[in-house]
């Protein structure tokens, strides 16, 4: 049985932005200052609620110094055309619509994208993410990128709360979840370092860049497209059964 005080937990904080935008200052504070502490890889994650499988991921601060870098988070730039970059970097590929495909094994659907200045140098793009009908996991899951134009450096941070049919896709997901996204907000800090267009980037064109620049990245790259793959029968199980939190694409 659906439990929305579970499942809509995404779903009212993206209500609570819309109607004050400067909530999302106290969590970039709190994210862009944990971002400059990591060290590692894989980013960072924090279940907030076990019970409620409520959790937090936060990516390392990355760079922002190129100046397609800058253009891509200037105030000007479509925040829509922000998604669909971070979209197109997922290892599987992702494609930004009313629909959003992420790799194999996941569709969901975006809702209130915003883009919110912050004050003193810094702001947010934010959209919410949707479990469709098809997809590994189930719930909601904010999509936030952080921007500080005075020390040209970005992060990202990911707020999900869902409940999975497979109790154990609720175990795991915080924990691969925060390598995917991590990797997700690297492969694009690298695009923008080494790339000199975003225009007409395939996957192909964006795997020999990667490579070129970050071997290790692209084989950390290449084990979660795998790792996607290996998802597929999760969300073929998922759309059987049904999910708790399943959007459906608005086409108007």
């Amino acid at each position: 049985m659906r439990e929305p005080a579970v499942a809509d937990g995404g779903l009212k904080l993206a209500e609570a932005i819309e109607k004050k935008p400067e909530l999302l200052g106290k969590l970039a504070e709190a994210a862009l200052a944990d971002a400059q502490k990591m060290d590692g890889d894989l980013g960072k994650t924090i279940r907030l609620d076990v019970k409620h499988h409520a959790y937090l991921i936060l990516s390392q601060q990355l760079p922002a110094n190129s100046e397609l870098a800058r253009d891509f988070f200037s105030k000007e730039t479509d925040p829509q055309k922000q998604m669909e970059a971070l979209a197109g970097c997922f290892p599987a590929a992702g494609t930004f619509g009313p629909e959003v495909s992420l790799g194999y094994s996941g569709k969901v659907v975006p809702s209130h994208l915003k883009k919110v200045n912050l004050g003193n140098g810094r702001s947010a793009t934010c959209c919410l993410m949707t479990t469709g009908k098809w997809h590994a996991l189930d719930g909601h899951l904010m999509w936030i990128m952080f921007h500080d134009a005075k020390t040209n450096t970005f992060s990202y941070a990911a707020f999900g709360t869902g409940k999975h049919p497979m109790p154990i896709v609720d175990t795991l997901n915080p924990i691969l979840g925060g390598a995917m996204m991590n990797t997700v907000a690297k492969r694009l800090s690298v695009l923008l370092d080494k790339a000199s267009t975003l225009e007409g980037m395939t996957p192909e064109k964006m795997r020999n860049v990667i490579k070129a620049a970050d071997s290790t990245l692209d084989d950390q790259s290449q084990a979660l497209r795998v790792f996607d793959a290996f998802a597929v029968p999760i969300s073929a199980y998922r759309e059987e059964v049904g999910g708790n939190t399943v959007a459906t694409p608005i086409t108007q």
